[in-house]
């Protein structure tokens, strides 16, 4: 009898983590500032201000920091943060891993769409970083089923992550500003706010810039509540005007990537 019911234990410990009834321990929290999770949008065909503005749409910290750059042409990308527990963070990342979703060699398919944009997921489990881009996540056209129904789970973890806390409204601590001089226009912009761009922007490799360059502190923050209003962000600097394109730089980012 004895046997049986260390047999009978046994069997509940292999199957289930831990013998029923007590709960499977929960994952150990990340880094604090360990960027977890972040999704992306990329715009596709698109004006080029979008593409000199584009930035991470949804992004997750270990200590449970969720800061959102909500955008819709034509205004900037506006920040919003919000918080939840280290604890359901981890819990999150954790889930997400275990799906075997986020790895560039999971088979999304190519759907037979042009122009449009692609979704991004960075995934952090403390151990390992990766990263996936999906070229048109929400179209099946020309897909397998199987290529399909990944595309479909993969959205669902998104909208999980969309939907894991609220935010409020924030003001970023840094802004990255680019320019270019690839266009003329033929209407004035608005007052530049912020120092004069020669002082703190330099030559830039990014595709659609000629310079970049970073503010903090109340610079960033009186430019940014401009940029805000300001759609198009065409500026008018000495008596020229000029494209200087504005979005919030999270804390992970350093800003002028050559993208």
């Amino acid at each position: 009898m004895r046997r049986l019911i260390i047999a009978v234990l046994l069997l509940l410990t292999t199957a289930c983590g831990t013998i029923a009834g007590k709960p499977t321990a929960a994952p150990e929290a990340l880094p604090d500032d360990l960027l977890v999770f972040r999704v992306s949008y990329g715009p596709g065909l698109a004006m080029e201000v979008e593409y000199l503005t584009a930035g991470p749409a949804l992004s997750i910290y270990g200590d449970g920091r969720v800061m959102v750059t909500l955008k819709e042409y034509p205004t900037i990308p506006q920040l919003e943060v919000g918080q939840i527990s280290p604890v359901r963070v981890a819990k999150f990342v954790a889930q997400v891993s275990d799906t075997g979703l986020v790895d560039d060699s999971v088979d999304y398919g190519d759907p037979m769409v042009t122009d449009a944009g692609s979704t991004g997921v960075l995934l952090n489990d403390g151990v390992q970083e990766q990263q996936i881009s999906v070229y048109a996540l929400s179209t099946d056209s020309g897909l397998s089923q199987a290529q399909s129904s990944r595309r479909s789970e993969l959205q669902d973890l998104i909208d999980e992550a969309w939907d894991l806390t609220t935010t409020a409204q924030a003001t970023p601590e840094r802004i990255q500003v680019m320019s270019t001089s690839a266009a003329s226009y033929d209407r004035a912009g608005a007052t530049w706010p912020g120092p004069a761009p020669s002082t703190f922007m330099t030559d830039s490799d990014h595709y659609f810039a000629d310079q970049c360059g970073v503010l903090k502190g109340e610079s960033a923050a009186m430019v940014y509540d401009a940029a805000v209003a300001n759609d198009g962000q065409l500026w008018s600097v000495d008596g020229e005007t000029i494209m200087l394109a504005v979005r919030p730089l999270l804390p992970d980012e350093t800003g002028c990537a050559a993208d």
